[in-house]
C-alpha cells in the first residue's frame, strides 16, 4: 500500500486493497492493526461506490466489536449492514452478516437469539449456491448445540460443516470446523476420538500458513494427549507450540470455538 499512487480513477482499487488488507489482518489475529485500518477507512464509506466493499467493512466492524465484547454495538452494525444488503439484493453479504450477527449472540451466550440467524442462512440458500455460508452456519450451530449438550444435533451440523469444507477446499473454515468437532468430543470425555480432529486441523493450518489457527489446534491437541497420558506425543506437541509462540509472539488466536 505504501507505493500505491492514488488517483480519482483508481480510488475504488484502493478501497478494494484495503478491504483485503483488513480481512488478512483479521484472519491472522492482528485485530488491533485491523481496527486501526478500518477506523481510518470508515469515514470514507460514503465515497465508496462498491456496495460489496462497504458491506465487507460492516462485517469486519461487527467481528472486531464482537471480539472486544461490545455485543450491542456489533449487532447494531450487523442490522444496518443487513438492511443495505437487502436493498441492494446482495445475497452473499446478507448471509455473511446473518452469520456474524448469530455469532455475536452466540458469544454473548444468547443462544435463543443466535439460533434463528443460523437457521435463516440455511433457509435463504436452500439451493446451496453459497456453500461457504452453509459451512459457517453449520459450524456455529455445532458450537451452539455442544453448549446445550444436544450431542446428536451438534454432531450432525459439524459433520455437514466438515464435509462442505472438504468439498470446497476452504482450509481456513475447515480447520475451524475440525477444532469445534474436537471440542464436541472432548466435552463428552472422548479425548482419543477428538485428537485426530485437532491433529488434522493443526496439519492443514500449518501447510497453508494459518499459524494462529494451527496454534489453537495444537493447544487443544496438547490437552488431549495430557488427558490420555500420551507423554511422548505431548512432548512433541508442546515443542511445536513453543516454537509457534516464539515465532508469532502470540498467546491465543482471536477467534472462538466454544462458549
Amino acid at each position: 500500500m505504501q507505493n500505491y499512487n492514488e488517483s480519482k480513477e483508481r480510488k475504488e482499487i484502493k478501497y478494494f486493497l484495503l478491504d483485503n488488507k483488513i480481512l488478512y489482518l483479521i484472519k491472522s489475529s492482528q485485530l488491533d492493526h485491523a481496527s486501526q485500518v478500518l477506523n481510518e477507512l470508515w469515514p470514507s464509506i460514503p465515497q465508496i461506490n462498491s456496495i460489496r466493499v462497504v458491506l465487507n467493512l460492516y462485517k469486519y466492524r461487527s467481528i472486531l466489536l464482537r471480539e472486544r465484547g461490545q455485543f450491542e454495538e456489533a449487532i447494531a452494525i450487523c442490522k444496518e449492514g443487513i438492511e443495505i444488503a437487502r436493498r441492494n439484493w446482495l445475497k452473499i453479504q446478507h448471509l455473511d452478516l446473518l452469520n456474524v450477527s448469530g455469532s455475536v449472540y452466540l458469544k454473548d451466550k444468547k443462544l435463543d437469539m443466535a439460533l434463528p440467524r443460523f437457521e435463516m442462512v440455511l433457509k435463504l440458500d436452500q439451493d446451496f449456491n453459497y456453500p461457504r455460508r452453509h459451512l459457517d452456519a453449520h459450524t456455529y450451530l455445532g458450537i451452539l448445540y455442544t453448549t446445550q449438550e444436544s450431542w446428536e444435533k451438534a454432531d450432525d451440523h459439524l459433520k455437514k460443516a466438515i464435509a462442505i469444507g472438504r468439498k470446497t477446499s476452504d482450509v481456513f473454515r475447515l480447520a475451524k470446523a475440525l477444532i469445534v468437532h474436537g471440542n464436541y468430543l472432548c466435552q463428552q470425555y472422548k479425548h482419543d476420538e477428538a485428537a485426530p480432529y485437532y491433529q488434522e486441523a493443526a496439519d492443514l493450518s500449518e501447510k497453508h500458513g494459518f499459524k494462529q489457527r494451527q496454534f489453537s489446534a495444537l493447544l487443544k491437541l496438547s490437552t488431549c494427549f495430557a488427558k490420555m497420558k500420551y507423554n511422548e506425543e505431548l512432548y512433541k506437541c508442546n515443542e511445536r507450540i513453543v516454537s509457534l509462540i516464539e515465532e508469532l509472539k502470540i498467546l491465543n488466536e482471536d477467534d472462538f470455538y466454544e462458549v
